[in-house]
């Protein structure tokens, strides 16, 4: 997958990623942590700090540092939901502009750290607010293979799974990826994706035919084995009826 100037993954050559998504902050000290942030700009202000301290973190490859790092930036930006109704629709704006990113930025770290249902979930959240983000389509694209790979794996591992689910999760990876395919048709990481995509798909396919099989010869069984149950229990009701019927008078042929 191709990878921008700061190292962090992006959705492709295309399609232009920098995690910061805006002026950077060198001095991580400039805010005091204490301090009571009374607007939603000192609450920003704040946030964007540690968002920026996220980013130079997760380029070193310290992705656990750096998701705290998120979560901190999420804590600073976090308003209830009596703040929230009171804000202005220029400033709740202004918030979910800097949570998008966010989601992507701290879903990317927990997809490296193999977090796969929450790296799904924090995309899923970047795209309740922009449905149409490219870079949040891949993600949750690639995630969703990575879970249906998971699900897969337990075959190797001789536990139960379910090939429903595997299934399910392709047809919503397929979904993403197309759609972000279409934003970017000239982006290689989207297609190479989408070929990946078939790759599983194929494979799941293989075990979906193997399990046919094995339920047909399964069923074959069981009904193989009811009709010997039936074919005993038969015997033993004729074997009794002829137990229980009388003699027969003898039969004197006439002369």
């Amino acid at each position: 997958m191709e990878s921008d100037d700061a190292g962090v993954e992006n959705v492709g050559e295309d399609v232009k990623f920098d995690p910061v998504d805006s002026e950077s902050h060198a001095d991580y000290d400039a805010v005091d942590r204490s301090y009571w942030y009374r607007t939603t700009q000192e609450k920003l202000d704040a946030a964007m700090i540690e968002r920026q301290k996220g980013n130079d973190l997760f380029r070193e490859g310290k992705y656990v540092d750096a998701k705290k790092a998120y979560d901190s930036a999420f804590v600073n930006i976090f308003c209830s939901k009596e703040e929230w109704a009171m804000l202005s629709g220029e400033e709740q704006s202004s918030i979910n502009a800097f949570k998008a990113p966010c989601h992507l930025n701290r879903g990317l770290v927990r997809l490296k750290l193999k977090e796969l249902d929450d790296a799904l979930w924090e995309f899923t959240e970047a795209l309740s607010i922009d449905s149409g983000n490219t870079k949040g389509l891949f993600r949750r694209g690639c995630v969703l293979i990575e879970k249906c790979k998971e699900e897969m794996n337990k075959e190797n591992l001789k536990e139960y799974w379910d090939v429903d689910r595997a299934q399910g999760y392709l047809d919503r990876a397929r979904d993403d990826l197309v759609k972000a395919c279409y934003q970017a048709p000239n982006d290689k990481a989207i297609r190479n994706e989408i070929e990946e995509l078939g790759n599983v798909q194929k494979q799941l396919k293989e075990y979906q035919k193997k399990y046919k099989n094995e339920q047909k010869q399964l069923y074959s069984q069981l009904i193989a084995n009811m009709d010997a149950k039936n074919d005993v229990k038969n015997a033993k009701s004729m074997e009794k009826i002829l137990q229980n019927m009388p003699p027969l008078e003898p039969f004197i042929v006439p002369h």
